[in-house]
């Protein structure tokens, strides 16, 4: 369990709730809870799919973090899109895939635009 656990906070989950033997995750708008698994063997293979998918605001530096722990990682990929985006496995098995999006820049629409000939005044309201 706290392998689980130090995987996720180093890719920026925090910790909302804890108490003996389980751990509550907030990784930016998804809720994680951690638990053990006793019924599940260690060494039981975990199919390829599906995976636990997670955004983070700099893949690259998760995945250097990671590679630092001596976490296996697969290359970062930039699938269309994304700013990137690598594999792993998570201490219980687990494949988690962390993307990094692109940031949404929105600006609100003007109420209104005027366009007017050039050299001639703008229109002016009727009383």
């Amino acid at each position: 369990m706290a392998r689980a656990l130090d995987f996720y906070l180093d890719l920026d989950c925090e910790v909302r709730e804890a108490a003996d033997g389980w751990a509550l995750l907030s990784c930016g708008s998804v809720s994680l809870l951690l638990i053990p698994a006793p019924c599940i063997r260690q060494h039981t293979a975990v199919p390829a799919t599906p995976a636990v998918r997670l955004t983070h605001p700099d893949a690259r530096t998760a995945r250097r973090r990671l590679l630092a722990r001596g976490v296996a990682v697969s290359p970062l990929i930039r699938p269309a899109g994304t700013l990137g985006e690598f594999e792993t496995i998570d201490p219980d098995r687990h494949r988690v895939v962390i993307t990094q999006q692109p940031a949404v820049i929105t600006q609100p629409p003007p109420s209104f635009v005027l366009v007017t000939a050039p050299g001639r005044p703008p229109p002016t309201a009727a009383a």
